[in-house]
């Protein structure tokens, strides 16, 4: 299957899904009494709202913190400069096909020419270690539910899933072995040289990164938590509606998705997975839907008018156009 081939079998795979989630979301609709957000009984509203403001802040800084710690490895980056490209690359992810936007906005940090040609190996640490952090996050929910729901067939299952993703977590602080493994003949052949950087990142740099990523993925999945306790009245304690939570982003997080329409396909799965006891499908929707305008929708706009203020479209259109000195 030919490069064009793969992209557009993808594009194809996120629209169907796009159109199922519709589908599902819209069934289930038709089962229930539908209430916006404002029918509610905001309930705590002072502490909650402030903490999910804060919840926010952390999450933008954590992902800063990752993207800093990563541009720091081919030339010292200030915080400021990592919180605008993460901004920027959201504006270009929200408005381009595969999330494409994304690699272009790493493009336009502001590394020597010399440097560029490394950005696709920063942009496979981050989100390898978002992967990882996912797994093992995602596991210890899944474990958390196994014990509270007294699921005594899931635990060889799930024992089985820990030692797989414990592994996954061995290759990833080993993964200097494959850097060396490719920096003999491979690297010539391949042309991978001006790609990779000998010997990094260290452990130390890769525990920062997927410490950094674990974090940011609770504080997210706390977002919700948060949500749901202004809104809505779960009859589970708060940690079983987190690990609930937590399970609904690891899997959700795997399917492709359209960042545009990205609320649609996760009400669907929360819908799909989210027990009644924690929150009723209207709810599970208005709460998608508040989350993906916080922290997709808003990152989106401000990285927009941040490409306007900075005068960018020049270099956005000369990354794109074929032959670019980016090397995309």
């Amino acid at each position: 299957m030919s490069g064009k081939e793969k992209r557009a079998s993808e594009k194809l795979l996120k629209w169907a899904l796009l159109v199922l989630a519709l589908y599902f979301v819209f069934q289930r609709l038709q089962q229930v009494s539908y209430q916006n957000i404002l029918a509610y009984e905001w309930k705590n509203t002072a502490p909650i709202l402030l903490g999910f403001v804060f919840l926010w802040l952390s999450n933008l800084a954590l992902d800063a913190g990752i993207w800093k710690s990563l541009s720091n490895l081919i030339q010292r980056t200030k915080f400021k400069t990592a919180v605008q490209n993460n901004l920027i690359s959201s504006a270009l992810a929200f408005v381009t096909p595969i999330n494409s936007g994304e690699v272009v906005g790493r493009y336009l940090m502001p590394f020597e020419k010399a440097k560029r040609s490394k950005v696709p190996f920063l942009i496979f640490w981050m989100h390898y270690g978002r992967l990882i952090a996912k797994l093992f996050v995602g596991s210890m929910a899944i474990g958390f539910l196994v014990i509270a729901k007294h699921l005594a067939e899931g635990w060889v299952v799930w024992l089985i899933w820990l030692l797989v993703v414990l592994l996954l977590g061995v290759v990833f602080f080993q993964f200097d072995k494959v850097q060396k493994w490719l920096s003999g003949w491979r690297l010539k052949s391949w042309g991978l040289g001006k790609y990779l950087i000998q010997n990094r990142p260290s452990v130390r740099e890769k525990s920062i990164i997927l410490g950094l990523s674990a974090a940011k993925f609770v504080v997210y999945n706390a977002q919700f938590v948060l949500l749901i306790f202004l809104w809505g009245n779960p009859a589970v304690s708060v940690l079983q509606v987190l690990a609930s939570i937590t399970v609904f982003y690891f899997i959700s997080s795997f399917l492709p998705s359209i960042a545009m329409f990205d609320f649609v396909l996760k009400a669907a799965v929360a819908i799909y997975i989210i027990s009644p006891t924690i929150a009723d499908e209207s709810l599970l929707i208005n709460i998608s839907f508040s989350l993906w305008l916080v922290n997709v929708a808003l990152p989106a706009i401000v990285g927009m008018l941040l490409i306007f203020k900075h005068d960018l479209q020049n270099r956005i259109k000369q990354i794109f156009s074929r032959g670019s000195q980016y090397e995309l």
